[in-house]
């Protein structure tokens, strides 16, 4: 399956020799499925859950065509036995950015039931315990990965980890951040802008304004993120909250969030 993965892009337009690599790991599957045993269903999510992480969808496909006939099989590929990453299928396809990959899991729950890979939270002594696939999607920055997950699984849009953090928060501390995704969950999503559990220091837009990232901070602030938790008035003109932020990039993040004071400047809500 790695070979796969890492087999060369320019060779991937070959019709002929993709289907040769696709036959040849439907048999290995198969070999691999049939007859069942006990050593084949032990290590049944291992497979599933290595095929996701490399994109090898010649071997998901194979498996889950197998499986509505094979309850046995079902059971198995969802069973959350694999010990090589923290990750279920679908946190392994979001992980490595495996869009076409995850869009074939997410299709299954049709036909087989996914609930155990779709919310699926990560186990660990550190602060990456309790992460959903949505925190997981944050390290492929995948505009598309946060579409369909969003619509799948909207109700850990807004969770937290172990250490308080959001996809969103990890998306916005994530380098380089990539915009879109931070559209697509804030729009798709409906991922709350202004949330922060470990407080206003460690909220999206102030992650962000630290990082400079002057698109992602008008991004955050068309979404009505708080401007208040990051400007101050000083003086005739304004300053940061404890943000250094060099010259040029500093100058345009100020004309930002100042067109997007709105109502927070109106009602007098900003102090120095």
């Amino acid at each position: 399956m790695t070979i796969w993965n890492r087999r060369d892009p320019a060779k991937q337009t070959d019709t002929a020799l993709e289907e040769k690599w696709t036959g040849l790991l439907n048999q290995l599957t198969n070999n691999f499925i049939s007859p069942m045993s006990t050593s084949s269903l032990s290590w049944a999510n291992t497979l599933l859950c290595s095929a996701s992480r490399q994109g090898c969808l010649p071997v998901i496909t194979t498996l889950f065509a197998s499986a509505p006939s094979n309850p046995p099989l079902t059971t198995a590929l969802l069973a959350q036995t694999q010990t090589d990453s923290r990750y279920q299928s679908i946190g392994e396809a979001a992980f490595w950015n495996q869009p076409h990959t995850l869009h074939y899991l997410l299709e299954q729950q049709s036909h087989v039931d996914m609930t155990p890979h779709l919310q699926h939270l990560t186990q660990s002594p550190s602060g990456a315990a309790d992460r959903n696939i949505l925190h997981l999607a944050a390290n492929s920055r995948n505009p598309d990965v946060f579409r369909m997950l969003c619509r799948a699984f909207p109700q850990g849009v807004n969770a937290t980890t172990a250490s308080g953090d959001t996809p969103l928060m990890l998306l916005v501390f994530a380098r380089p951040a990539s915009v879109e995704a931070v559209r697509v969950l804030l729009e798709v999503g409906a991922a709350d802008v202004n949330f922060s559990p470990g407080g206003e220091w460690y909220s999206p837009l102030r992650t962000t304004v630290r990082a400079g990232d002057v698109a992602v901070v008008e991004c955050l602030v068309k979404s009505g993120a708080r401007v208040s938790e990051a400007l101050v008035r000083e003086g005739a003109g304004w300053r940061f909250r404890g943000e250094e932020v060099d010259g040029e990039r500093e100058r345009r993040m100020v004309e930002v969030l100042v067109g997007g004071l709105g109502e927070e400047r109106e009602e007098g809500t900003l102090v120095g």
